[in-house]
């Protein structure tokens, strides 16, 4: 089994609080203020139960998915050497990855 590249808005992600909302952004820095960039991804209202740990949640998604990629080809290693047992953890792994990639519901 193989995992896709995820194509999502480049990192690296971060959260700022910003006019009462928490937003969830791709900050890139140039040589000079005007080449800075910020591109909002999500905003999270402080009436979502808990909005900074959301926030934070959803900056985190493009290393999770980059981590999690890099254990199923860790544990598809391990079921070609024959070692079987991780085999539910790695479908529902891959299951995920393709939820991310919004190839599932």
């Amino acid at each position: 089994m193989t995992t896709n590249k995820l194509h999502s808005t480049p990192g690296p992600w971060g959260v700022a609080k910003w006019e009462g909302m928490w937003s969830v952004g791709a900050w890139s820095w140039g040589s000079s203020t005007s080449n800075n960039a910020i591109t909002i991804i999500a905003q999270v209202s402080d009436c979502n139960g808990n909005p900074t740990a959301n926030a934070r949640l959803m900056a985190s998604a493009p290393d999770l998915y980059e981590k999690l990629s890099d254990a199923v080809r860790v544990m598809n290693a391990f079921i070609d050497a024959g070692n079987t047992a991780c085999i539910p953890e790695r479908d529902d792994a891959v299951k995920a990855l393709s939820k991310a990639r919004g190839e599932q519901p």
